[in-house]
């Protein structure tokens, strides 16, 4: 694991946890209807993701079901190649909530290693991955 800026390492709270909660690198304000895209500071190594395996990003559910803050993607993949640092694009839901501010090293989401299988006959993929976030397309 590599980290691009001053950020606590991911980590679960407890044994038997599945989730490893990602900490805010800085201060942040969401503002209803304005989508924020919080760079977490932190890259996976190869390795860190086994292959066979994807990491599923999903906002803490006090955060969720208090505020309304969601993924704006609703819910983040990372594959075991991806080398960039981990990016959250967020925004409010909740229309009671015009604002919500959370300070730095606040627990925001989880990301969560699970297994993944393939289509048994499908057509092998042929593109390698030739950039970071959002950049195998639309």
């Amino acid at each position: 694991m590599r980290f691009t800026k001053e950020v606590e390492t991911p980590r679960r709270s407890r044994q038997g946890d599945a989730g490893y909660d990602f900490y805010l690198p800085e201060d942040v304000v969401f503002k209803r209807g304005q989508k924020v895209t919080i760079d977490t500071g932190v890259a996976f190594d190869e390795g860190d993701i086994p292959d066979g395996c994807v990491m599923l990003l999903f906002p803490r559910s006090s955060l969720g079901s208090r505020y309304g803050l969601a993924f704006v993607n609703t819910v983040g993949v990372i594959d075991s190649q991806y080398r960039d640092t981990v990016k959250a694009p967020m925004h409010l839901l909740d229309p009671s909530v015009g604002w919500l501010r959370l300070e730095k090293g606040t627990r925001f989401m989880q990301g969560v290693i699970v297994p993944f299988v393939t289509i048994p006959n499908e057509i092998p993929p042929t593109e390698e991955r030739k950039g970071g976030f959002g950049s195998t397309g639309v």
